[in-house]
């Protein structure tokens, strides 16, 4: 997970606005790749790979649950609409997923454990008093 929300080296010559001109016109269609790429000067090989330039979105009313930060998500491809990428928070480095190793999931998967140690413990000493 890049948790970079700078802006992608390639897209550095270009003001927010353009920047923001480029991503409407992207998702809006009505030019294809190749001519933004042409339109907006941006160095890249593989044309079908433009969004992934583009910065991630800022979920405004989305914060991270361990540091209160913004939450941010990838965008998706114009043909997906919806990206597949977990809302993560740059702060914290945060990813809203199972797979999560920032350092509060972390701490949080090493307590569950110390409790499910405890727990089956106590669970073996309350069937010893019934066997007994």
């Amino acid at each position: 997970m890049n948790f970079d929300i700078s802006i992608n080296e390639k897209l550095k010559h270009l003001d927010p606005d353009s920047i923001e001109e480029l991503m409407n016109l992207y998702y809006e269609g009505t030019k294809n790749n190749k001519e933004l790429i042409n339109l907006f000067d941006i160095d890249i090989k593989n044309s079908s790979s433009l969004y992934t330039l583009f910065p991630p979105q800022k979920l405004e009313n989305e914060f991270c649950p361990y540091c209160g930060g913004n939450l941010y998500i990838e965008r998706p491809s114009k043909t997906s609409k919806l990206s597949n990428s977990p809302k993560f928070c740059p702060n914290c480095k945060h990813i809203e997923s199972e797979d999560c190793n920032c350092e509060f999931c972390i701490e949080k998967r090493h307590l569950k454990f110390i409790y499910l140690v405890c727990l089956k413990q106590v669970f073996q000493r309350i069937c010893l008093l019934f066997i007994l």
